[in-house]
């Protein structure tokens, strides 16, 4: 059963589809769960507007702001790489109403481009870009040491917003 969909349109680098399926059943969410833990993911991210800000526009600037970690990390050319050597995030956006901020697990330490050594590098890069674009904003970024506890604190609402973001496929198509 597909529970959610990424589509892409050439001017909306992150779409996501809702399917209205309701997380707060207890299975959906664990199943959910299990999923991202079978995962790498090895950071935990949010990331602040301090505004309001309609959830579309919101997954959009996450995902030029995905974009952007992307080539810094794997290169002008990350757009051309095909889906699965792409950094595997997925993303719960949380108080849609209000305040809006996105909730991430991304799996960064790949042993090739980021490393133990420079992964501090990669964190800051990542905050300036962020703020640059959103400076009343603010990211947190953790190691993930216990996956499946960020994974039920990302989907504590229970509806997940609805919308469970994956970001595997960011890049609009060129």
């Amino acid at each position: 059963m597909v529970l959610f969909s990424l589509i892409m349109e050439p001017k909306l680098p992150l779409t996501v589809v809702d399917h209205g399926i309701d997380i707060s059943s207890a299975r959906v969410r664990r199943a959910a769960i299990d999923w991202m833990d079978e995962s790498d993911c090895d950071y935990a991210i949010t990331l602040v507007f301090n505004r309001e800000l309609p959830v579309d526009i919101a997954v959009k600037e996450v995902g030029r702001w995905l974009a952007k970690l992307e080539q810094r990390i794997r290169g002008c050319r990350a757009y051309r790489l095909p889906p699965e050597a792409r950094i595997p995030v997925f993303a719960v956006p949380e108080h849609l109403s209000s305040n809006i901020h996105i909730h991430l697990t991304l799996a960064l330490i790949d042993g090739e481009d980021v490393t133990s050594d420079n992964i501090e590098d990669i964190l800051e890069f990542a905050k300036r870009t962020w703020l640059s674009m959103h400076p009343a904003g603010s990211l947190r970024a953790r190691r993930l040491f216990d996956p499946r506890g960020w994974f039920r604190y990302m989907t504590k609402d229970g509806r997940l917003g609805s919308q469970l973001i994956l970001g595997s496929n960011f890049h609009p198509n060129r």
